[in-house]
């Protein structure tokens, strides 16, 4: 009676994407522009969607007048209904590490030559490390996410994914790019201008 193996040979299976590329569609970032997987098609690499990023700096409402508010919500207004395309607006809160604040304060304090200033220094250090104690502090940060239309749901890019990979899809796939890149440096420089007339100034990011 022969032996048996312990060993059972299991069928192999090909392995499409990871889990990462399924929810991370970043791909590559080409002149300040991102470039997403398709979510139909995320494995294609002639298949992308294109964003810009602005980071838009906050201004302190509250301590602005009633005239002023009225004016920036005007503002706000006509911003929104101005713009032609989709926005994505996207608010990132974390929690504000002051400690490395806090160590600077202190070492200056250390090379200061009158003691007034110096007391002054040690009670805005203490005063800060209590206030971190005691609450949880939020640094919030404001972005806006940018589409381009030259994207993986047009028809032209459509076609560029049934291409045979090589020189021609190559060309497809860098006009693609190109004209994706000059609508987002527009709708870019729009936003930017427009933001800029409420008091908010912008950041590109990509």
């Amino acid at each position: 009676m022969g032996k048996h193996s312990d060993t059972i040979a299991l069928p192999s299976k090909s392995r499409v994407g990871s889990v990462q590329a399924e929810f991370v569609r970043l791909r590559d970032i080409a002149h300040n522009v991102l470039c997403l997987g398709s979510p139909t098609s995320p494995t294609n690499p002639l298949q992308h969607d294109y964003r810009a990023i602005l980071e838009v700096s906050a201004t302190n409402y509250t301590l602005t007048s009633e005239e002023e508010q009225e004016l920036m919500i005007a503002g706000y207004r006509a911003f929104l209904k101005s713009l032609t395309f989709p926005l994505q607006i996207l608010v990132r809160s974390q929690q504000l590490d002051l400690r490395p604040y806090v160590q600077s304060v202190l070492e200056s304090s250390a090379n200061m030559q009158h003691s007034t200033w110096r007391e002054l220094a040690l009670s805005h250090a203490q005063y800060v490390s209590e206030l971190a104690a005691r609450r949880t502090l939020l640094e919030h940060r404001f972005y806006l996410i940018i589409p381009s239309d030259q994207g993986s749901d047009t028809k032209q890019h459509a076609l560029a994914g049934l291409l045979p990979f090589g020189n021609k899809g190559a060309r497809n796939r860098t006009e693609t790019l190109e004209k994706a890149q000059q609508q987002l440096d527009l709708r870019t420089e729009v936003i930017t201008q427009q933001l800029a007339s409420l008091g908010l100034q912008c950041r590109r990011l990509a």
